[in-house]
This record gives structure tokens, C-alpha cells and sequence, in this order.
């Protein structure tokens, strides 16, 4: 970026030897600070076509680039609005990364630019057309709306607005006043289309600035520059205080963002000198001549900028719903607020009181207080978990049920797949006595009762690991797994609606000291250790009893299977999942239905399953049983477990077929007529032993050959599908030497 030199202002700028000497820059800084009370500031301004900024706590001034006219800050003090010829651009506070914002041949010479308080839409005047423009972070425009269509002949200009956008000031022109022509000062309630005059219509009144609280404007009638300045409230409309800036004439004025001081900067001819006055004090400091179109930004302390509102609570999980409470250090500031995650500005929602959420949101809210900086955005978010149903225990009865496994491991086991070597109740959670000080594990069971629907929190502080789950699908709401040198506490949240809900805490201890406590939290609970109170057991574990069929029973693909079974030791609804194993083993992906069985304990569940004729992937031999889908851990005992052996109906070992006729010689099987296979044809085998084998085949004038990957005699299924996958044929086929 192209450095502009920093000169003191007493050389940069023309000296009328009528007027007062301009000051020098340690005049300057004393004045300001006198006048201000040690506040930062700077001023922007027009000289000789070129744009300055003055630092008020140096009194050195900068040219940062060119422009004619009117130059006015964004309410942080980081971007300029321009009027450059018939253009209006925006730029950095430092004069670089310019861009037009706005262009037209027909320019009001005069027209300054308000901006909003969040610094990102500008006012501007065309000459006839007052705009809202929006302007990017990269100081481009955005969209540009119109706000007044319908001026006088004579056009419109002098444009300006409140810092919240809701009032709109301008001067039109009025060819009937007795001076020949004049200008009216017009505010206009941007929300309601009101419009208000603020003086006759036959006046010469010239120029008007909204303050930026929105609760009044100043007004200057610069006929013959020699009448005082008036600060009228459009609100109630009614004469305020007349305050001149000096005892000199009015042509310029400025409000700066701090409304307590004006700046008049003239223009051209007419009043030369710049002067601040401080309202309150009504003391005007004099910064010197020929400071063209001055605009004031007054630098801000923490203490002059709105405190970030604060939530309560600050963010976090719910289950049912929220209240939110908002606040701010900063008395008689407004706040606003958005619940979509979207910056607030004042068209947002005006906080008046605790609001409720019930989902999950961003609440973003500032404050807002006439004379001080708008505050920095706070935001909080707020996540709705879905709550838990309850689950319904048998016959619970106090304490929980614990089962004691021994072990060397450095993280948490599956303990399902280990034999436990004792088990017992105890009456909450803690390690209970055992025969091991070291490489011991327990799994605690049971049921906690929630009295109210809500959100709960639950710490599990362990030495080593120890994970805690709520519901019967064991969701884990706690993890706290490995180990440690001494014990660590973590938590999580869940939503839970009132009644007994199954809780289970699974711990290990590697080596060294041991520890393990439980606490929650939750809708009129302090933190605290869950009391026996609230904990509680089955007095029988829930079992699944496979009632039929039983034993080994051999069926043929196409086959149906009628399967029963029965729930023990509940009086709860349960969904019932039938599971088949494959190729022998223990482990069951195949379930055989679409969607779990609805089943009332104490009564029996049964359904009907039919073999699938085309399906490739079962193997010859399987086993059954039933699971409970929400907890899968309750499942049919293992003597109940059912084989079932899939063969195909009985078939000579060599038939004509649609594909021809398999024939095995030396470890190869031909298919005669293999033109009938397709491209997208596969062949499978299946052993008898279940095993998948997959055949490698090649093409022949006699046929197609399939290879085996061993040449081992057996019976085996022999199966060919289609290009969809579905199966086409499927023969037993005894491969001999």
C-alpha cells in the first residue's frame, strides 16, 4: 500500500489571518482531551480535493486519497464513505481497498452518507432517489433498496440516518419559500412511512442530522450563515435546546458516533472554521480553518461500549425445552436477539423478558444504548436431545445386580465374550469386596428412577475405565476408558422422560489403586451421588426361551419354517429379532425378517419364514434364535440353538438342463451348451461343510470349464445366476475322483 505522508496540521492547511490561528498538533491534543475527557478520536475531512484523517491524540493529519465533498465514518471507525465527483465509494480507514459503491451523472454535490450502527449499510442520495445500500466486508456494494421515490422538482439531498436504520432525514427543495427557493429538513419513520416536519414549509432551513440514538436531529439555516444551530426531538416534536456551535455562522454539521459531540466543518465560501462542541459540557473546542466536511469518530474505551449481553444458561443441552435469560452489565441498554444463528440488529427480536426454546438453536444477541458502541455479539448454542421412553422393569426390587470378571486388560473388554467369576447385588455404585486387588472388571445392571421429564448429567469418576449406558440399547452416555495413575471424572448428558430407565456401568482396573463413583445431575438436582433410592434390579434376569422348532431339522430351499418363542421374568412389550448364523458358526448377520416382531411378554411370539429359493448366500447350515432388538444381549440360551440344514430338492447328478449339463472330470466340471451362459452369468458351489467356493471358468468349443481351487470329492450345491444376481438354477452335484 502506497504510504502518504503525516504532516502537522498547522502546515498542511491555509491560514486566514482574519480568523484565529489554527492550533498546533500539542494544542490539538490538549483540547481534544480537555474536551473529551482523554478519549481517543480522529477526524475525517476534505482539502483542496484531497481526504485527510486527523488522530486526535497526535494532532498529525494523513492524506489517504481524493475526493471533493463529503466524507463521513462508519460507526466503528473503520471504513469511510465517500463523495468523489459522481461517484460514492467506500474505503479502509487508511484510504486503501476503495470501491465505488454507487455512480450517476446527475450528483448532489452536498450529500453525506449516514451509515447503521453494524457498519455494513451506507445512505446515499442520487440527486432524486435516496438508497439503502448494503456494503460487503470487502467494501463492494450489496443490495440497494430505495427509500424515497417521490422528492419535490428540485431533487433531495443532505441525506442521514439513525444508527439503527430506523429514521431517514433528508432536505428537499422548495421553490415557493419567500427567498426565492429554500430547503425543508424532512424525517421520515422508515417502519411506519410517517413523515415529519421540523420546520414551516415556508422556511430556508438548509441542513439536518439525525443523532444517533434516533431521538432527535440538529438544524442549521444557512440563508445568511450567521443562525445558530437548533436540536429539535422528532419523536414528540417539539423545540429542544438551541445550541450553537460558536458565535459564528452554520454551514456543516456533523453528529459524530458518540452523541455527544457535533462537529461543524464548512464548506466552500462560506463558515471556513471546524469547531466540536460538547453537548453536554456546551464547550466547543476550535480544530482549525478549511477542514471541509469534518466528520468526527470518537475513539471508545470499554467503558463507553455496550457490555456483551450473557446467557443464562450459556448454552448447552436440553431435553424438553429451555429458558433463556438474557442480560447486560450496561443499564438502559436494549438488547436484541436472533435464534437462528443469524447477527442481530434492530429489527431482531427486542429482548423484553426469559424466552423459551424448544429446539435446538444459536442465540446471537447485542446491546444496543444511545452513546456508547454497540456491544460485540454474544452467542450461545442450545442442543435438544431427543428423551429417552421409559423402559418397564419386572418386578425391580432395590439395588443392582453385578457381575465380577478377572483379567488382564488395558482398556474396557467386551465382557459378554469373557465367564464371569461371581456375581451379586449391591445397593449402589461402588467396587464391592473380591478376591483381586489388580486386573479385575465388573459390569453393574439395573434400573434408575427419574421423577421429573428432563436433562440429566452423569459423572463417572473411575481408576482405571469405566464407560456408563442408559436404555436398553446400551447408549453410552459416559466414556471414561483407559488407563490411568489416578482417578479422572468424565460426563455426558441424556434426555430422559420420568420412570425407570435401564442404566449399566462397566468398569476395569488394570494395576494400582482402584476407584470408581457414580453422580448425576438433573431438574431440581444439585449434583450429587445417585442415592440406592433411586436404583433398582430385576428380580429375574429377562430371558428368551426358543419354543419351536428344536433339535436339528433338515429343510429344502423353498421351504417354510415356523418359528415361536416366548419372553420370562417381564411384563413389558418387547421387539423380538429371529437371527440365522451361516457356515456353521456363531456369529448371526442374517435376520430373517424386515423389521422386528412385536411381542408381549408372557405370551408367545411366532412367525413364518420361507426359504428363499434364490438365494446364493445361504450356506448349508445355520443356526437360530431370537434376539430382543433394544437389548441384544437378551437372546435365546445357547441349548436352545436350533441347526437347520438347507438342501435342494433330490436330483439325478446329471440332467438336462436350461444351461446345459454339468459333468466333473479331474477336478473340472463342463458345462455342455455353455452358450446359454451369459457374460453376466456366475457359478457357485457350496460345501457341505458351508464353505463358499468360487470357481474359475473359461470358455471351450465343447462348453465352459469351471476349475476348482481343490480338487476334493464331496458333495457340494451348485448354483447359477443371472445378470441381476438372481439365481437361475441350483442342483446337488457329487464331484468324485
Amino acid at each position: 500500500m502506497r504510504r502518504h505522508s503525516v504532516v502537522p496540521l498547522i502546515f498542511l492547511l491555509v491560514i486566514h489571518a482574519a480568523r484565529a490561528q489554527n492550533p498546533t498538533p500539542q494544542q490539538i491534543v490538549s483540547g481534544w482531551s480537555a474536551l473529551s475527557g482523554g478519549l481517543g478520536g480522529k477526524v475525517v475531512f476534505t482539502h483542496n480535493n484531497s481526504v485527510y484523517v486527523m488522530d486526535m491524540t497526535t494532532g498529525l493529519s494523513t492524506k489517504i486519497g481524493t475526493g471533493d465533498v463529503t466524507s463521513s465514518w462508519s460507526p466503528d471507525g473503520k471504513r469511510i464513505a465517500v463523495h468523489n465527483g459522481a461517484n460514492v465509494e467506500v474505503w479502509n480507514e487508511d484510504g486503501s481497498n476503495k470501491k465505488i459503491v454507487l455512480s450517476t451523472t446527475t450528483p448532489h454535490p452536498y450529500c453525506p452518507h449516514g451509515w447503521t450502527a453494524f457498519n455494513d449499510t451506507i445512505i446515499a442520495c442520487t440527486g432524486t432517489i435516496i438508497v439503502r445500500m448494503a456494503i460487503n466486508s470487502d467494501n463492494s456494494a450489496g443490495a440497494t433498496r430505495d427509500l424515497v421515490t417521490d422528492p419535490p422538482a428540485g431533487g433531495n439531498c443532505y441525506t442521514d440516518c439513525d444508527q439503527s436504520g430506523d429514521y431517514l432525514c433528508y432536505t428537499d427543495y422548495l421553490a415557493n419559500v419567500p427567498t426565492g427557493g429554500g430547503h425543508r429538513p424532512i424525517v421520515r419513520n422508515l417502519a411506519t412511512g410517517v413523515v415529519i416536519e421540523l420546520v414551516a414549509r415556508n422556511s430556508d432551513g438548509c441542513d439536518i442530522r439525525i443523532k444517533p440514538d434516533g431521538s432527535g436531529a440538529v438544524i442549521f439555516d444557512p440563508g445568511s450563515h450567521t443562525i445558530p444551530a437548533v436540536i429539535k426531538s422528532f419523536a414528540t416534536i417539539t423545540i429542544g435546546t438551541v445550541a450553537p456551535l460558536n458565535n459564528r455562522g452554520i454551514d456543516r454539521i456533523q453528529w459524530s458516533n458518540d452523541p455527544r459531540f457535533l462537529v461543524n466543518g464548512g464548506a466552500g465560501s462560506y463558515e471556513q472554521q471546524c469547531w466540536i462542541r460538547n453537548l453536554t459540557a456546551a464547550t466547543n473546542f476550535y480544530l482549525g480553518d478549511s477542514l471541509h466536511y469534518a466528520d468526527l469518530w470518537v475513539g471508545t474505551s470499554q467503558a463507553q461500549k455496550a457490555a456483551t449481553p450473557q446467557f443464562v444458561p450459556a448454552g448447552g443441552t436440553f431435553a424438553d425445552s429451555v429458558l433463556c435469560t438474557l442480560s447486560t452489565a450496561t443499564q438502559g441498554a436494549d438488547i436484541y436477539y436472533t435464534t437462528n444463528g443469524t447477527t442481530p440488529t434492530t429489527q431482531s427480536i427486542r429482548y423484553a423478558g426469559p424466552f423459551t426454546l424448544t429446539n435446538t438453536a444459536t442465540v446471537k444477541a447485542i446491546a444496543i444504548k444511545a452513546g456508547l458502541t454497540s456491544s460485540d455479539v454474544g452467542s450461545a448454542d442450545f442442543l435438544k436431545l431427543a428423551a429417552l421412553d421409559p423402559d418397564t422393569p419386572y418386578n425391580p426390587i432395590p439395588g443392582l445386580a453385578y457381575d465380577y470378571y478377572e483379567g488382564t486388560w488395558i482398556s474396557l473388554p467386551v465382557f459378554d465374550q469373557l465367564t464371569r467369576k461371581d456375581s451379586g447385588t449391591v445397593a449402589a455404585f461402588g467396587l464391592p469386596t473380591r478376591p483381586a486387588n489388580a486386573n479385575f472388571g465388573f459390569v453393574f445392571t439395573g434400573y434408575i428412577n427419574v421423577i421429573a421429564n428432563g436433562l440429566y448429567t452423569f459423572f463417572v469418576n473411575a481408576d482405571d475405565g469405566a464407560n456408563l449406558f442408559i436404555g436398553r440399547k446400551d447408549s453410552c452416555i459416559v466414556a471414561n476408558d483407559g488407563t490411568r495413575t489416578a482417578a479422572q471424572e468424565a460426563s455426558g448428558a441424556v434426555g430422559l422422560k420420568a420412570g425407570y430407565h435401564a442404566v449399566k456401568v462397566i468398569y476395569f482396573c488394570a494395576a494400582g489403586a482402584s476407584a470408581l463413583a457414580v453422580s448425576w445431575q438433573g431438574p431440581g438436582l444439585a449434583k450429587q451421588a445417585i442415592a440406592p433410592s433411586v436404583l433398582f434390579h430385576e428380580s429375574a434376569p429377562v430371558t428368551i426361551t426358543l419354543i419351536s422348532p428344536l433339535g436339528s431339522r433338515t429343510y429344502a430351499l423353498g421351504d417354510t419354517v415356523s418359528i415361536s418363542w416366548k419372553y420370562n421374568n417381564s411384563n413389558a412389550m418387547h421387539a423380538a429379532v429371529p437371527e440365522l448364523s451361516r457356515n456353521g458358526g456363531r456369529s448371526y448377520p442374517i435376520a430373517l425378517f424386515g423389521a422386528p416382531i412385536a411381542t408381549q411378554a408372557g405370551l408367545a411370539g411366532s412367525a413364518v419364514w420361507t426359504i428363499p429359493a434364490d438365494t446364493a448366500y445361504l450356506t448349508t447350515q445355520g443356526y437360530l434364535r431370537v434376539s430382543d432388538y433394544d437389548d441384544p444381549s437378551i437372546r435365546s440360551a445357547p441349548d436352545s440353538v436350533l441347526t437347520i440344514r438347507i438342501t435342494a430338492a433330490a436330483r439325478p447328478i446329471r440332467r438336462a438342463l436350461p444351461l446345459g449339463d454339468f459333468e466333473y472330470k479331474g477336478g473340472l466340471i463342463i458345462i455342455h451348451g455353455a452358450d446359454a451362459l451369459t457374460r453376466a452369468s456366475r457359478v457357485r458351489l457350496i460345501a457341505a461343510d458351508g464353505e463358499m467356493i468360487m470357481p474359475i471358468i473359461r470358455r471351450t468349443a465343447a462348453g465352459a470349464m469351471l476349475g476348482l481351487p481343490r480338487k476334493v470329492p464331496g458333495i457340494y450345491i451348485a448354483g447359477i445366476t443371472d445378470g441381476n444376481g438372481k439365481m437361475r438354477e441350483l442342483l446337488p452335484l457329487v464331484l468324485v475322483r
